[in-house]
């Protein structure tokens, strides 16, 4: 895919060896403040002038990719066989003046109840009715039909009958045979089963060695510490270990941990780091922050698949949509 006329060729300079700066977008020039976008490919950022994009769109960007990553020159394309990535947008409000999200909650084509009601009385306002209240037509509909199925059922029985063969049977099977349906919602569904499912357990996994850990600490005697600190201090000591485990596995019952260990620490000249492949120094500088780092590992894993399946269903919802119109266009 080639880059469009507007857009330069890719430079690679991160820098300016002159002043040092950092360099941004296709113009290659620092951040003066002006309003930019990151790119979800090469993590690049650019301004929405430079991209010929309305600072209006600015709430609507759901996944952005730079015309260097959508041409292949950057980004995914290079590392997941050549498939070319594209830029998405969330459902801008059907208002014209309206730059906000649709409501996805309850799948509408407005962002809000009152901007529907504005929509639906900009066009009522410029229907020709020569001498007619419109508004007052339109309440008068809304006012005789008692529900939203009744207001859509208005003037059908007027209507010529439809001849075409439209039936249940003939979408169904345009649905089911959509070879691109199809791989999106297998994508979907092995990422829902498989990796989402997996972080699920890994992190059941996790939390659970951390709770062991914290027992473990729980149940530490204060004869754990040194003895010279135990002669000079006339007061107990908590003593706590690192508890880091590079596969947060529990070995076995805390108590069988902490006899092995006690059994250790009070060995005469025995210099004890690990116990059962668990870190157990009271004072770790390799393995500081552990248990938040690996909290905090999981966490962005499990946004990242998120983001990949809501960007799956959204992709699902718009492939449906254009099987439909397209049948019924049929």
């Amino acid at each position: 895919m080639s880059l469009p006329s507007w857009c330069p060729q890719y430079d690679g300079r991160k820098h300016d060896p002159k002043t040092g700066e950092d360099l941004y977008c296709i113009c290659k020039k620092p951040d003066s403040g002006e309003l930019m976008v990151g790119c979800d490919g090469c993590d690049d950022w650019f301004h929405f002038s430079c991209l010929k994009i309305p600072e209006n769109y600015r709430d609507l960007v759901f996944s952005f990719y730079c015309s260097y990553c959508t041409a292949g020159i950057t980004g995914p394309a290079l590392t997941n066989g050549g498939k070319l990535p594209k830029t998405l947008w969330k459902r801008k409000c059907r208002l014209r003046d309206c730059y906000r999200e649709c409501d996805s909650a309850s799948n509408s084509k407005y962002c809000s109840k009152k901007h529907g009601l504005q929509y639906v009385q900009d066009v009522v306002e410029r229907l020709q009715l020569p001498n007619v209240d419109k508004i007052g037509l339109l309440r008068q509909l809304l006012t005789e039909t008692a529900s939203l199925e009744e207001f859509k059922k208005l003037g059908r029985d007027k209507l010529p009958e439809v001849s075409l063969p439209l039936s249940i049977e003939r979408y169904n099977n345009l649905i089911e045979n959509d070879r691109q349906l199809k791989n999106l919602t297998k994508e979907r569904d092995e990422l829902v089963s498989n990796k989402l499912l997996k972080l699920a357990a890994e992190e059941g996994e996790i939390g659970k060695y951390i709770c062991w850990v914290n027992e473990v600490n729980d149940k530490l005697l204060p004869q754990l510490a040194q003895p010279a600190a135990r002669k000079k201090s006339k007061t107990s000591t908590k003593v706590t270990i690192c508890g880091y485990h590079d596969e947060f596995a529990i070995p076995c019952a805390v108590e069988v941990f902490l006899d092995e260990l006690i059994e250790l620490k009070e060995e005469e000249d025995s210099i004890c780091s690990s116990v059962k492949s668990i870190c157990v120094k009271t004072k770790c500088a390799k393995h500081q922050d552990w248990i938040q780092l690996a909290q905090n590992e999981i966490a962005e894993q499990k946004e990242a698949l998120e983001n990949v399946k809501k960007r799956l269903d959204l992709l699902i919802n718009v492939r449906t949509n254009q099987l439909r119109v397209s049948f019924f266009e049929q």
